[in-house]
């Protein structure tokens, strides 16, 4: 339903931020039993009479199984049981008949299993209102119900799935490519083409990969893949030194990439662009070892960039995910180009704690106009958004506990009032 998938996404707080609309399932599974319990121990509360339970405990047993045979009922005369991605009609007619009848079996079963725990939930709280048991027979009898019902579904999903600690250090076996790469201790990204590059996460286990999977990806990093995956200078100006390649004799073995520009390089002159889309296509138009393609939205925080001098460098002294350092050494303004994809929000850079801008260059690395000089050169990831959020988190989770302290508090007491009162009373 896209009308009400928009409607929540344009005024729902926090709902966008979900990956899948599926996964706003998560808000479900938390406040249904909180409204559950919520709800029981209001029913359980003193004040209530007897009578008024059976009402709500009649009502609430109705309206629970009737809703679970309506969704059955539903389920068998309308669901189709088929794959919404329509998967089914690639397969073979005797194939998907088969998944459609297991799909129906498993709900059929299922809405089953609903029943008979909402029927024995049920018949617990009639015992109890009927003075059976007393209420901590009651809330050991709910426990073992609920343990009953949530046990097995976890079993389902996760049971199978359990990987020892010692599997879990080293899940992806070391290739000859892997042996092959730790020779080489200096700074580089490797494309490993004996899996899906860019749906595969097992290569980042090891090695800096040029791919990976995120199921929210940088943007303009997409649009850069998809542009120019199978042109040479993908490899070289996002440092790919190695590519990984099957072989019958070994498995996978690295092969080196010559043309790779390393992780930091000077550029002599900069190409000007009106707008993104000429950005990307001037990209592979020019010579990005001599010219760096910058959109002009960036103009009025460059400098003069002169002439090069033989003796001017730029190196990489440590790397980290969030912090990187550069040694510069530089006769006069010079515009250097970082093998580094571009992020707007909470990269800093300083020189020797002098704050420089950074621009977006070659359409999806980052830039800078550096001054003339010899000095360090810091990037770090810096987001106040992040900072607050910590502080956040932390005031939020003291709250509740001490809400839970005084709600702990407040229940001794009047626990505690109540027995003196009577013990007064029995002395009456």
């Amino acid at each position: 339903m896209e009308w009400f998938n928009s409607l929540f996404l344009d005024y729902f707080p926090g709902y966008n931020k979900f990956r899948t609309v599926s996964m706003t399932l998560v808000i479900a599974e938390v406040t249904i039993p909180l409204m559950a319990f919520y709800g029981l121990s209001l029913w359980l509360g003193e004040g209530v009479s007897s009578v008024q339970r059976k009402r709500s405990w009649m009502g609430a047993s109705i309206i629970s199984l009737g809703c679970l045979v309506l969704v059955l009922i539903a389920g068998l005369l309308f669901f189709p049981f088929t794959s919404l991605s329509g998967f089914d009609a690639q397969l073979p007619s005797q194939f998907a008949d088969a998944l459609r009848a297991d799909r129906r079996s498993l709900f059929i079963r299922d809405a089953w299993r609903s029943i008979f725990f909402v029927l024995a939930a049920a018949g617990l709280l009639l015992l109890y209102l009927r003075k059976n048991f007393n209420l901590r027979w009651l809330a050991l009898l709910l426990s073992v119900v609920v343990l009953a019902d949530m046990v097995p579904v976890n079993r389902r999903y996760d049971g199978i799935r359990y990987v020892s600690p010692s599997h879990n250090e080293d899940p992806f076996p070391i290739t000859t490519a892997d042996r092959m790469l730790a020779r080489d201790t200096s700074y580089y990204r490797v494309l490993n083409a004996t899996v899906s590059p860019f749906n595969d996460a097992s290569t980042s286990f090891r090695h800096r990969s040029v791919g990976g999977y995120h199921g929210a990806k940088l943007r303009r990093y997409q649009e850069f893949i998809d542009a120019y995956a199978q042109n040479p200078l993908f490899l070289d100006i996002l440092n790919v030194k190695y590519v990984i390649q099957p072989s019958k004799e070994y498995g996978a073995v690295a092969a080196s990439n010559a043309g790779a520009y390393g992780p930091v390089w000077f550029v002599d002159s900069v190409m000007w662009v009106p707008n993104a889309d000429a950005e990307l296509a001037a990209v592979g138009q020019v010579d990005l070892r001599r010219v760096a393609v910058v959109d002009k939205r960036y103009k009025g925080v460059e400098c003069a960039v002169e002439s090069a001098s033989p003796a001017d460098s730029i190196s990489l002294l440590t790397a980290e995910p969030n912090r990187m350092r550069y040694s510069v050494r530089c006769a006069a303004p010079r515009f250097a180009v970082f093998s580094e994809v571009f992020y707007p929000k909470g990269w800093v850079a300083t020189a020797d704690g002098l704050p420089i801008p950074i621009v977006c260059a070659d359409y999806t690395l980052r830039g800078m106009w550096l001054p003339a000089g010899r000095y360090t050169l810091d990037f770090a990831f810096d987001l106040p958004m992040f900072h607050r959020a910590k502080y956040i988190d932390v005031t939020c989770g003291a709250s509740m506990l001490l809400w839970l302290l005084l709600a702990a508090t407040l229940a001794l007491l009047k626990r505690g009032k109540k027995n003196r009162e009577v013990s007064v009373s029995s002395l009456d």
